[in-house]
């Protein structure tokens, strides 16, 4: 929360420049605390997630009156709702307003990390949507895997590559979002580290960084689909400068929106645009584009199958398939280091090729590894939303559940036997296996907690 004078003084001049006398009001509004917002998951409904205002754009959005320690909540670990800036859900209004009812899409998410903004493209599309997330920087991908597989959906993949790398799938997306590295100028209030290394020059950086990403986006988007520009900053440079460039040099046209004027949005020459001052969040910009040119990709006849992919049989896919709630609607596959992937039948083909043409994708619910002809099951499928509700479960107290998610030993009483899904208030959190003595604990080590004390 940095007082006026300890803002850029830089900074502090272009925002005079760009809002005038309401400038003071906006170094005013980042003096102030940021407000707490999460995003529910739908799919894992919780009595216990904390409760708050609705945030009027999004209908799973919730202001909350204090920020929790959400460390030691267990239900966010088990993907009950995502912590996000309550600004960037505008994306759903967006996304409600621009795409057809119904229609089953091909999403891509460009710059993912750390994996808000794909989960909230998994619930604002419709079902049996693909969404691709995508993050080129290796030391941000473990956080959006994680994220991904807590929100439990199957129409989730993953990929890590530079965007000038997807040429393989150009026109093939009708949807991508670019929500692009910024300056983070919106964010200063709460990310001190975002301001100390503000200047002129690194927004000049991302301003040319951001071009570039835009330039490769634009060319997977099919004709007639939609590009989503968004940033976390507030300059003109990277946000309504950058966005008309791109109607400049590549056939675009804005799709018009429209936004209640009490949320406070105001209107940019091309996009939009999230003041502190104005709207309950962050500083957000973005803007929506369809794109007139291009052609449109189709899945080739018979689509090629990765070379390290191979279908599993009825009798290698019984034990896996035996912990899915609905087995007959997934193809299971095999990878050469003994990895069980699970594909959503009506994505099979669309996910094979994804996989085919990108050199680092995973596609589908990594459902786990075969040992010999012994099926050890993952991480993520324990939180998988499509769960065997057949299979073993422990419920466990608030404390005890955290004792979990710290790796400690849980106690054996009332423990079934073999895997066993370890639930805080009816949902996942993980494995336990219980053997002659002891119940282990699979939850993964990078996954687990350090803080101390109780839950809440």
């Amino acid at each position: 929360m940095p007082p006026a004078e300890q803002l850029p003084k830089e900074f502090r001049r272009l925002v005079r420049e760009q809002l005038g006398a309401e400038a003071e009001a906006l170094f005013e509004a980042l003096n102030q605390s940021a407000p707490t917002s999460i995003r529910l998951n739908p799919c894992k409904p919780c009595p216990l997630t904390p409760t708050g205002e609705p945030i009027p754009w999004h209908p799973q959005g919730r202001y909350l009156s204090e920020r929790p320690r959400f460390t030691l909540r267990p239900e966010f670990h088990a993907g009950a709702y995502y912590v996000q800036e309550a600004s960037s859900m505008l994306l759903a209004e967006v996304l409600r307003q621009l795409l057809p009812q119904g229609e089953t899409l091909r999403a891509l998410d460009l710059c993912a990390a750390p994996g808000g903004k794909t989960t909230l493209l998994a619930d604002a599309l419709p079902p049996g949507s693909f969404v691709l997330a995508n993050e080129v920087i290796r030391s941000r991908l473990p956080a959006l895997q994680h994220n991904i597989w807590k929100w439990g959906r199957s129409n989730l993949h993953l990929a890590s590559l530079d965007p000038a790398h997807f040429q393989p799938l150009e026109n093939f997306f009708d949807l991508v979002l670019v929500d692009a590295p910024c300056s983070g100028e919106g964010l200063f209030r709460k990310d001190s580290d975002a301001m100390q290394h503000w200047s002129p020059q690194t927004v000049a950086h991302c301003a040319a960084r951001q071009r570039r990403i835009l330039g490769e986006a634009v060319r997977l988007v099919r004709q007639g689909g939609w590009l989503i520009y968004s940033t976390c900053t507030l300059n003109e440079a990277e946000n309504a400068e950058n966005a008309r460039r791109l109607m400049e040099n590549f056939e675009l046209e804005e799709c018009p929106l429209n936004f209640p004027s009490g949320w406070g949005l105001v209107r940019r020459r091309v996009g939009w645009q999230c003041y502190p001052h104005r709207v309950r969040g962050e500083g957000f910009y973005f803007a929506a584009f369809r794109r007139k040119a291009g052609g449109r990709a189709r899945l080739p006849k018979r689509s090629p199958t990765p070379p390290h992919l191979k279908p599993l049989s009825n009798r290698e896919s019984s034990e896996p398939a035996a912990f899915f709630q609905q087995p007959e609607g997934f193809r299971f596959f095999i990878d050469s280091k003994g990895k069980v992937v699970a594909l959503e039948e009506g994505q099979v083909e669309t996910a094979l090729f994804v996989q085919a043409v990108l050199k680092r994708c995973w596609v589908g619910v990594q459902a786990g590894k075969l040992k010999g002809k012994v099926f050890v099951p993952g991480p993520g499928l324990a939180l998988f939303g499509g769960l065997s509700s057949r299979l073993p479960a422990l419920d466990c107290s608030l404390e005890d559940s955290l004792q979990y998610l710290r790796g400690a030993p849980l106690p054996l009483e009332g423990a079934p036997r073999g895997w066993t899904r370890i639930r805080f208030a009816g949902l996942t959190l993980g494995w336990g296996k219980a053997l002659d003595a002891r119940l282990n604990n699979y939850y993964p080590k990078e996954w687990r907690i350090r803080l101390e004390g109780p839950g809440g």
